[in-house]
């Protein structure tokens, strides 16, 4: 019954950590992955109320990334123009990262509880772990990204390289997770 829900979890996450551009145009923006995501959370919410508790920030991110649409090819990380922000480019981009940390921490959690409860041991230590090194790596982010704008170019882009590649492997690691739970406590 639930394997329809964590597969759109997955495939929601999968679509949050690659971009395909074609020009000015985001060929999956986020905000696709983020209506899966709270897609999988309403058929969810029936296993565990975390997962209610998740359609909200699932959602604030559907709104805030709808933005994501339009990309803009000359601020682009591989010509050294990564960061070009406005002061609210800059707070959205913090504000979204916030509220997908929070989300993280319910679906990590939500899988936590459920593990925990049928005594799933290896998904309950994944999920634990994922969660702690998402939130070392967000905090990061989070701390550095205002100072960002002070520094020179060349080391603010190897620091957000070295950030984003870091949150890419865990989030590919939250999308496998969330493979293995269809399977696991798909009922």
């Amino acid at each position: 019954m639930y394997w329809k829900g964590y597969n759109r979890l997955f495939w929601g996450i999968i679509i949050t950590i690659f971009h395909i551009n074609i020009g000015y145009i985001n060929i999956i923006p986020d905000f696709i992955g983020y209506i899966l995501i709270y897609s999988g959370l309403n058929i969810l919410a029936l296993q565990h109320k975390v997962y209610e508790k998740a359609k909200i920030p699932a959602a604030l991110l559907v709104l805030l990334t709808l933005k994501d649409i339009w990309h803009d090819p000359n601020n682009n990380i591989l010509t050294g123009q990564i960061y070009k922000l406005s002061l609210a480019t800059l707070i959205i981009s913090t504000l979204v990262a916030i509220i997908k940390l929070y989300l993280i921490y319910l679906l990590c959690n939500g899988i936590y509880e459920i593990c925990k409860e049928r005594g799933l041991e290896e998904i309950m230590s994944s999920a634990k772990n994922i969660w702690k090194n998402y939130f070392l790596v967000a905090l990061a982010y989070l701390i550095y990204a205002p100072f960002s704008i002070n520094l020179e170019q060349v080391p603010r882009n190897i620091i957000i390289i070295i950030i984003g590649v870091i949150q890419i492997v865990i989030s590919i690691s939250l999308a496998l997770m969330l493979k293995k739970c269809r399977v696991e406590l798909e009922n």
